[in-house]
């Protein structure tokens, strides 16, 4: 058949579209998960106060950014101006989530640069960080009134992502409340899940094992495919906290991953389940090996039957008897 001879061609072209989608594609931004979520519950302390207690219900009435910092985080001094600018113009409420930071540290940094923070959350051990699905600093969310979270930039904000994508999204939510009932705020007295020292463990190798295992199937979302059990990356070590955490707490090993599939999506599953958002994973090596088994059977069937060129004693003496006839006729 004619047209089993582009086979190839359109298996490499298809080949080719994917692998453009995918070098298109910015490996650093994960999609978030947490859109249109409320705001993970939780309570820590003030940056600068250890005494005082700040919760989810604290974030309750007006929209805010929410921005996720560390005086280790070099990306964040580069946003660090435009906050301020938003601060000193009185433009939206901001909050800091200090991560992953001592909390000397933090206030020196703040002392240094400025400080454009209403309240600033402490999360030196990464609890609200993973809770939220933060992949690294500098991360800002826009929590609306409600306290929902409604739109998450990866990166510095500077002047032209506030112009351009930041107050678009704060313009948006103010249209939505003169439509909506303002928000009923509660103090919520909910205990947050005990630290593992709260918690009497029976069996210490259980636990390590079960969270050694099931840290082999989640992937480090900033490492190139590393699980978090083989990757030292800070987040892959937080991911790790957080597992030992959830079984201690009692969770089956397919709650702990349905935990953090929660957070961030199926990305972080080492072995993506077969669903329509990633069935052409599945799908295009399979097919690829199919088309490339039917153009071989086919170029098989196609192929010109092989002539045996060497002659037999026959044929030599037929040409021999031609070749003296006509040399007799001349």
């Amino acid at each position: 058949m004619a047209w089993s001879r582009f086979i190839p061609a359109g298996a490499f072209v298809i080949l080719v579209v994917f692998l453009g989608i995918g070098l298109t594609r910015d490996p650093s931004l994960i999609p978030t998960e947490m859109i249109n979520r409320d705001m993970p519950a939780f309570e820590l302390t003030e940056l600068y106060d250890e005494t005082q207690r700040v919760t989810d219900a604290d974030l309750i009435g007006e929209p805010a950014l929410v921005n996720v910092f560390g005086s280790w985080c070099v990306a964040c001094l580069q946003e660090h101006p435009t906050l301020m600018q938003l601060n000193q113009d009185d433009t939206v409420r901001i909050v800091g989530v200090n991560w992953r930071d001592g909390r000397d540290d933090a206030i020196k940094w703040l002392q240094r640069h400025g400080d454009p923070y209403e309240t600033i959350i402490f999360d030196g051990e990464s609890d609200l960080a993973i809770e939220m699905g933060v992949t690294g600093a500098p991360e800002t969310f826009i929590l609306d009134r409600t306290g929902r979270i409604r739109f998450k930039q990866i990166g510095p904000i500077t002047s032209d992502v506030w112009r351009e994508t930041i107050r678009p999204v704060l313009d948006a939510l103010a249209a939505e409340e003169l439509t909506t009932p303002a928000p009923v705020r509660v103090e919520s007295d909910a205990v947050v899940d005990s630290d593992v020292e709260n918690i009497v463990l029976t069996d210490l190798d259980l636990i390590g094992a079960r969270t050694e295992a099931v840290s082999k199937t989640l992937r480090c979302v900033v490492c190139q495919n590393q699980s978090i059990y083989d990757s030292n990356a800070p987040l892959a070590q937080d991911m790790r906290r957080l597992v030992r955490k959830r079984v201690v707490a009692g969770d089956s090993d397919e709650e702990v991953r349905d935990y953090m599939r929660y957070r961030y999506g199926d990305y972080v599953l080492m072995s993506p389940p077969l669903q329509l958002n990633t069935f052409l994973l599945w799908l295009v090596p399979l097919a690829l090996v199919l088309v490339g088994g039917i153009w071989f059977v086919l170029r098989g069937r196609n192929a010109a039957p092989t002539v045996d060129d060497a002659l037999t004693e026959a044929d030599r003496n037929r040409v021999a008897a031609a070749l003296a006839k006509a040399e007799t006729e001349t």
